[in-house]
C-alpha cells in the first residue's frame, strides 16, 4: 500500500487477463498476485484511439459475463476490466 493517492497509469496486455484463466500458465496464481499488488497503486489506461479498450471489450467482456460466479478470477477480471 502507498500513501500516494495518485494512481500510476498502466496498460496491461489482454493476454495477461486471458492467462489468469489458464492454470498451466498461471502457475502458483502468480498473475492473481501481480494484479492484486497493482490494484492499490495503478490505474488501467487505454489509448486515445480506443484500440486497447476495443480489444479488452472484444476479448474479455463476454468471457467475464459467461464465467461461473464461483470462480475468483471473475471478480479479478471484473475489477480490472469493468471497474478499474
Amino acid at each position: 500500500m502507498t500513501d500516494n493517492k495518485q494512481l500510476i497509469p498502466i496498460v496491461i496486455d489482454t493476454s495477461v487477463f486471458i492467462h489468469i484463466l489458464n492454470p498451466q500458465i498461471n502457475e502458483g496464481r502468480h498473475i492473481d498476485i501481480l494484479l492484486a499488488r497493482l490494484a492499490s497503486t495503478h490505474q488501467l489506461q487505454i489509448d486515445k484511439s480506443g484500440k486497447i479498450d476495443l480489444e479488452y471489450k472484444k476479448k474479455l467482456v463476454e468471457t467475464i459475463k459467461n464465467m461461473d460466479e464461483q470462480r475468483f478470477e471473475k471478480y479479478t477480471l471484473q475489477f480490472w476490466i469493468l471497474i478499474k
